[in-house]
């Protein structure tokens, strides 16, 4: 949500669209100045920018926390493969070594 926007600005269609002109613009103004919508508005706005770059940051250390938990699951793995290798090769070893006829 960003009322970064033309939409609070302008007049709202009534004044354009009605086929009486109701002199109604310039109560709009004064009622706009005189609930500072352009600094609530402003302030508003901070305010979300400020909660987006909080969410932006949030997401990125949760995306970095999970790439480090994948990146320890593929060294376990791999230690176990090569653990798997090194029995497999130590096994193979034996039978030459006793001469026994691998099947």
């Amino acid at each position: 949500m960003n009322l970064y926007s033309e939409l609070t600005d302008s007049l709202p269609d009534l004044f354009w669209d009605s086929k009486y002109e109701l002199g109604l613009e310039g109560y709009y103004d004064m009622v706009g100045r005189a609930l500072d919508t352009k600094q609530r508005i402003e302030t508003l706005n901070s305010k979300m920018d400020y909660a987006q770059e909080i969410a932006e940051v949030l997401r990125v250390q949760l995306s970095e926390k999970h790439s480090g938990r994948l990146e320890w699951i593929i060294i376990a793995l791999i230690a176990l493969e090569v653990g798997f290798e090194v029995r497999q090769e130590v096994k193979e070893w034996r039978r030459e070594r006793t001469g026994e006829v691998a099947w």
